[in-house]
């Protein structure tokens, strides 16, 4: 299924701006997780930040999976899940591996937070 609908420039600018940013700041998934050492800066630069970001619902995931062999997924899985004492999701933009279910529990999160926010959204139309 393709929606087919003009993005508006502004949107475009800032969309260009964010896949700038992941290419030159997001850490290649070749790389490897080490201690956790990743998962923890992001923590600390929350707290640091305020504004209870660290106090938030946590949703912790090991992204561009497809980068990975089954055993290099199997290793950054557990590095993760040790830093960062729970079990993260999988997901690949490009594959779309563990996407659906990271966005069900965005909506879980944010459900929790203001209520059922899919009841109070109307039908998307373009």
């Amino acid at each position: 299924m393709s929606i087919d609908f003009e993005i508006p420039e502004d949107a475009k600018a800032v969309r260009a701006r964010v896949r700038q940013w992941v290419h030159d700041e997001c850490i290649p998934a070749e790389k490897r997780l080490v201690d956790g050492e990743d998962y923890k800066t992001v923590l600390n630069e929350l707290e640091a930040y305020g504004h209870a970001l660290s106090d938030k619902t946590e949703i912790v995931a090991l992204s561009k999976a497809d980068a990975l062999t089954a055993e290099q997924l199997k290793e950054q899985v557990a590095r993760l899940k040790r830093a960062a004492r729970k079990t993260p999701m999988v997901v690949s933009g490009v594959s779309r591996e563990g996407v659906p279910d990271a966005l069900r529990a965005l909506v879980k999160v944010i459900d929790g937070e203001n209520g059922n926010i899919l009841e109070k959204t109307e039908a998307w139309a373009p």
